[in-house]
């Protein structure tokens, strides 16, 4: 907030300067007389706000390896780790996730092209268009000329709550990050205790459960990354998992009520491990459920949410 605060003024109060006391132009109505001079502000702006967008990497950056240290993040060198040091980074830089298969599955399966592109844009656009409509906002409030020479102090308080946001993101995302291997590690002790019950046909179900899952999410988020690096391993003489839950759907009438619950909270486990449950992943979970012939309910899946993000996910045999 103090970064943003600091940069708006320097934008905003240096814009003042020129329109009232340099060029003594408060509406800017002859602003092509004085072309060079805005030239020369706004390069001002661009260096300011590099150096600004450094210095929250940096920071961000400090401040996530900070969140994985208070987790208990093991950083051994192995692939796992390689892949966790990754993601928190990426988590820091607001950088999206690699658009890539992981060991097999397709988390974008159920995305077109052009959502992903859409998703990009909007993204790129989301600091400098609500700066705009602000701005926008403002002129049609300050409707006198001397009113409006004096919007760019609007900057201020700006800069600092959208920094304010964004670094909340930041942090809610990295601790998510955080958290994630101790929750994979719960969802593949539930797989293998699936596995070590001597019916094979509940634990692939519930691994090509996952799988759609994942399909679903339409992220290929750090911490789906790590619960199949962990589970596609255990497949005989296989690297990648070939998902197929419609093709095993069937068999579920063969399951006993305590294997139906593992599915369901392993299924229900997986939906938050990337965040805020997508549609699409409801809809899966509550398809699942009328299968099952148990009553889906959104509020246990936020509780698991919630759960995870305070670091005690529980496993349920509801």
């Amino acid at each position: 907030m103090v970064s943003g605060a600091v940069s708006g003024s320097l934008i905003g109060g240096t814009e003042m300067f020129l329109r009232l006391v340099v060029l003594d132009d408060p509406d800017m109505s002859r602003w092509r007389d004085n072309l060079w001079v805005w030239a020369g502000f706004y390069v001002f702006v661009g260096v300011l706000t590099i150096l600004e967008v450094l210095f929250l990497y940096w920071n961000s950056l400090r401040g996530v390896a900070k969140i994985g240290a208070i987790a208990g993040v093991d950083l051994d060198g192995d692939s796992h780790s390689e892949a966790l040091v990754a993601g928190l980074a990426r988590g820091a830089l607001e950088m999206p996730n690699q658009r890539t298969k992981i060991y097999g599955v397709d988390p974008y399966a159920y995305l077109s092209g052009w959502r992903l592109l859409v998703q990009n844009i909007l993204y790129k656009m989301k600091v400098g268009a609500t700066s705009f409509v602000m701005r926008i906002l403002m002129r049609r409030v300050f409707t006198r000329a001397a009113l409006r020479a004096y919007i760019p102090l609007l900057a201020i308080p700006l800069y600092a709550a959208w920094n304010a946001f964004i670094t909340w993101r930041v942090v809610s995302e990295a601790w998510l990050r955080a958290v994630g291997p101790s929750a994979v590690e719960r969802i593949h002790a539930q797989l293998s205790k699936a596995r070590d019950s001597n019916n094979e046909r509940e634990w692939e179900l519930i691994l090509h459960g996952v799988g759609e899952m994942i399909r679903r999410s339409g992220d290929a988020h750090p911490n789906n990354f790590l619960l199949l690096a962990h589970l596609v391993p255990e497949l005989e003489n296989a690297e990648e998992l070939e998902v197929d839950w419609y093709g095993r759907r069937d068999t579920l009438d063969a399951l006993d009520e305590d294997g139906k619950s593992r599915l369901l909270s392993v299924l229900a486990m997986t939906s938050v491990l990337a965040g805020k449950p997508r549609k699409a992943q409801r809809k899966f979970l509550r398809s699942v459920h009328d299968d099952c012939g148990r009553e889906y309910r959104d509020d246990h899946v936020d509780a698991l949410r919630k759960d995870l993000m305070k670091g005690c996910l529980a496993l349920s045999e509801e």
